[in-house]
């Protein structure tokens, strides 16, 4: 019983965070950000955090999932009456063309982890020891 009761609290230690993590997934969807349509609020290589099944209101950052097309984060511009939006890039100067259904729209962006910093700061170290590499390798 003893050993029992030393395993306990370190399987509950393990559990605990795993549990947590397995509930956030249910509710959220983490999404890699690609391309540079919503920048400065979401950077290429961040990782947006999009809560499942909110309908977003204009102003909203919302998940689109088109059939046959790749998902896209953008901005609710518009929302029409029979549930459908309008949505625009922030880098972008007009609205997407096409309205996206209620049934399309995944989810809110809730929050962002920002690895896009993290990974614009790494292409620019490996462009400068790149760039040193090959003046060094000209001058002999």
């Amino acid at each position: 019983m003893s050993r029992l009761n030393s395993i306990l609290p370190a399987a509950a230690g393990y559990l605990l965070p795993v549990m947590v993590l397995g509930a956030l997934l249910v509710i959220y969807e983490p999404v890699a950000v690609s391309g540079g349509s919503m920048e400065p609020a979401l950077l290429h290589g961040d990782l947006a955090l999009v809560r499942r099944g909110a309908d977003g209101v204009e102003g909203d950052v919302v998940l689109v999932r088109t059939p046959g097309r790749a998902s896209m984060l953008h901005r609710v511009a518009h929302r029409h009456p029979d549930g459908s939006v309008t949505t625009r890039g922030d880098a972008n100067s007009i609205a997407d063309r096409e309205h996206a259904p209620p049934e399309q729209v995944v989810g809110v962006v809730h929050g962002r982890v920002p690895v896009g910093i993290l990974v614009a700061l790494w292409r620019r170290i490996l462009e400068s020891a790149t760039l040193s590499a090959q003046s060094d390798s000209v001058r002999r």
